[in-house]
């Protein structure tokens, strides 16, 4: 059973150690107080756009720290669990997803992936700049729910034609940033330079 950490309530199934914070005791944020504090950078696009690695990237690049996501996917070998992502069986993640704990969920190539309410709102806590992944449908509900700190980074694919998939030239035009991935190291370093504007860096050249 799964235990809520600020009461004794239990629910559901999960792997030992596991916990949520149930509804009854789940604090809203004040987004008010959240939009002056806080930048909450979302990587989203496509499927081979590689926007997951994006968010690795500029997350170790810039200091900003990541939301970790759970997924189906299987660890590959070089992996560490935790670190990037928290690997779990589809039958933990559908039961996680059925309490509710899951802020959005996204799939890829037929895994799926999802941030957790608790993680979210534990980062957004502690940090002043945070970072994840999902898709267009997940970034919707995280603009939705925490306003103007977020900040959505649609990357496209080469020879993605956006006019025959569900996300249209008008959803990208909603996003704060749009960056096609021709060239990745150029892509990297275009958008570390677009974002370091939210945040309190300065950069140093080597002479």
């Amino acid at each position: 059973m799964v235990t809520c950490r600020d009461c004794i309530k239990v629910k559901g199934q999960g792997r030992r150690g596991d916990s949520w914070i149930c509804n009854d005791c789940r604090v809203e944020v004040n987004v008010e107080v959240l939009n002056q504090s806080v930048n909450i950078f979302i990587f989203t696009g496509p499927e081979g756009a590689r926007h997951p690695e994006v968010a690795e990237i500029v997350g170790s690049t810039l200091g900003i720290s990541q939301v970790v996501p759970y997924t189906t996917r299987p660890r590959r070998e070089n992996e560490e669990d935790g670190q990037y992502a928290v690997f779990v069986s589809p039958a933990v993640f559908n039961d996680a997803q059925d309490r509710g704990e899951f802020l959005c969920v996204s799939e890829s190539y037929g895994h799926h992936y999802g941030i957790k309410y608790d993680d979210m709102e534990r980062m957004i806590g502690t940090e002043q700049n945070v970072c994840l992944f999902a898709d267009c449908s997940g970034a919707d509900l995280v603009k939705e729910k925490y306003g103007d700190s977020v900040v959505r980074v649609y990357i496209d694919e080469v020879g993605h034609e956006s006019s025959s998939d569900r996300w249209s030239t008008e959803y990208k035009t909603n996003c704060e940033y749009v960056f096609l991935n021709v060239d990745f190291p150029y892509l990297m370093f275009d958008l570390t330079n677009k974002l370091q504007s939210y945040l309190s860096l300065e950069w140093v050249e080597d002479f």
